[in-house]
């Protein structure tokens, strides 16, 4: 009997593991890892170093990388940029990068976050793939940074995006307004699983900038389901992006029922019926939610709309909100009809009481038939004169003329082209808040306004001189650092602080 050969496979070489690890520029101590083996992070690897650390390469003279690199010559190249990065930090301390180096997200800064964090989680498969699904499409970080500003979010809501894809308005909302908790629930399993990988690098990637952020979860579930009803109604801002599924409206409408009062609701289809345009409210009124909602009428202002605001047409799509106000159906008539209504009342009664005439002034049967030659009786009036207000002349004031500013409360924007900062004029802030943010892009020129008088110890950055009085001079009370002396110590800021707010507020 023949025996057969036998062949034993060769043992398979695992390919090592090559992790690079990028040191931030922004914050001190802190990193990054990539995996160079895994092609997605090794295009967020060089995309972030190409766009966001353009300034430090352009400082020591050294090329950008390019996706085609070598995977060693990548390596040596992010050590070689990490130790430029530790000179960077040793050197210039305070080194300023504009938006990023505050300490909250800018509608920029956070754009450029989420482009590397869904580059590294290759959130672009999602379009289609062997699976067959797709994803329907996102509402832009631009537009949802607006809605939040029109709805006045802040830290202490709650948002929740129903169908939220792979999580990307949840991370806007978290990092814009540091909201108390962005949530987000999708359905299907494989949008879910990307979501998660996404949420992971966008936090490292915040972390990494130091950018703050409210807490961020992510759950894989149905939104109809019972369990999870309470993440809508514990929320005070909710969104659901509804073309995508109008056959759930009439379940999400039940559970927007159970909400707390001053809940805020923006979708992208009405969820009432309409008539040319308008809510047909003779429709709606059999409808529970329509009863206990507010809906905005076309005199008062609508939700501001961005252009392009989506990823799945290039015309922008219109919001609508609903605001739960279970006080909304209780309302009277207004009083203006019921004034009208008395008034014309009180006229009908006058005429009938003029053509009323008394029995002792009838006249004899021998006059009926004759016309009649009486006057119509014309109502009384009465006239006032107003007493006359004598005249004084003007004083000149004896005050000297203030200086330029705003109202309070208006938005003042920076005038330098590379920022998109807006800071809210306030009477107790005053004009400190903006010279500090005009610190920023002075490229360190005055960072001497904040030694310390007693010790002489090179402060830098008004935080540190805070801190540095706090710890070594207690019960001292700084003087000398304001305005007048700051134009007296440097007269050129003068001039930087008009680059950023000279044409509304004057020094």
């Amino acid at each position: 009997m023949a025996s057969h050969p036998t062949t034993i496979a060769a043992p398979i070489d695992q390919v090592p593991l090559v992790v690079a690890r990028l040191h931030s520029v922004y914050v001190e101590g802190e990193y990054m890892d990539f995996l160079l083996n895994d092609a997605h992070q090794t295009s967020g690897l060089v995309l972030l170093i190409t766009n966001q650390m353009a300034p430090v390469l352009h400082i020591f003279g050294l090329d950008a990388p390019t996706i085609n690199m070598p995977l060693e010559d990548l390596l040596n190249y992010v050590n070689e940029l990490n130790a430029m990065v530790s000179t960077l930090h040793r050197n210039w301390p305070n080194y300023s990068f504009g938006d990023l180096s505050l300490d909250h997200c800018t509608t920029k800064t956070l754009s450029a976050i989420l482009e590397v964090s869904k580059t590294c989680a290759d959130i672009s498969s999602l379009r289609g793939g062997a699976t067959g699904a797709k994803v329907f499409g996102n509402l832009s970080e631009r537009q949802m940074a607006a809605t939040c500003k029109d709805l006045n979010i802040g830290e202490k809501d709650r948002f929740i995006d129903i169908g939220c894809g792979y999580g990307q308005l949840m991370c806007a909302v978290a990092a814009l307004t540091q909201a108390e908790l962005s949530t987000g629930i999708e359905y299907q399993n494989h949008i879910y699983n990307a979501g998660v990988l996404h949420l992971e690098f966008f936090q490292r990637l915040m972390k990494f900038f130091g950018k703050r952020h409210g807490k961020i979860t992510i759950k894989y579930g149905d939104v109809t389901e019972e369990d999870n009803h309470s993440m809508v109604t514990n929320s005070t801002f909710i969104f659901a992006n509804n073309i995508a599924f109008r056959d759930l409206n009439e379940h999400l409408k039940s559970i927007f029922q159970k909400c707390q009062e001053s809940t805020q609701i923006v979708s992208t289809e009405p969820f009432f019926a309409t008539r040319n345009g308008k809510f047909n409210t003779r429709v709606n009124q059999k409808d529970e939610l329509f009863k206990i909602c507010k809906i905005r009428s076309e005199k008062e202002k609508q939700l501001e709309v961005v252009d392009e605001n989506t990823d799945w047409k290039t015309e922008s799509t219109k919001l609508y909100l609903i605001t739960i106000e279970r006080k909304v159906g209780s309302k009277e008539e207004e009083p203006v009809e019921e004034m009208e209504i008395e008034e014309t009342t009180s006229e009908r009664n006058d005429a009938v009481a003029m053509d009323e005439v008394p029995k002792e002034n009838k006249k004899e049967n021998k006059d009926i038939g004759k016309k009649s030659t009486r006057i119509r009786r014309r109502p009384i009036s009465i006239r006032f004169k107003a007493r006359k207000v004598s005249k004084t002349k003007k004083i000149p004031s004896q005050k000297s003329s203030e200086l330029r500013k705003p109202m309070c409360g208006t938005l003042v924007p920076c005038q330098n082209e590379c920022c998109i900062t807006e800071i809210k004029f306030s009477k107790k802030g005053g004009r400190y808040q903006f010279v500090l943010h005009s610190f920023i892009h002075s490229n360190n020129k005055f960072d001497a306004f904040w030694d310390c008088n007693i010790c002489g110890f090179r402060c830098g950055s008004f935080q540190r001189n805070r801190d540095h009085y706090k710890e070594l001079h207690h019960g001292t009370i700084r003087t000398g650092y304001d305005i007048p002396r700051l134009l007296q110590k440097f007269p050129n800021f003068k001039q930087q602080f008009d680059a950023c707010f000279g044409d509304q507020i004057e020094l």
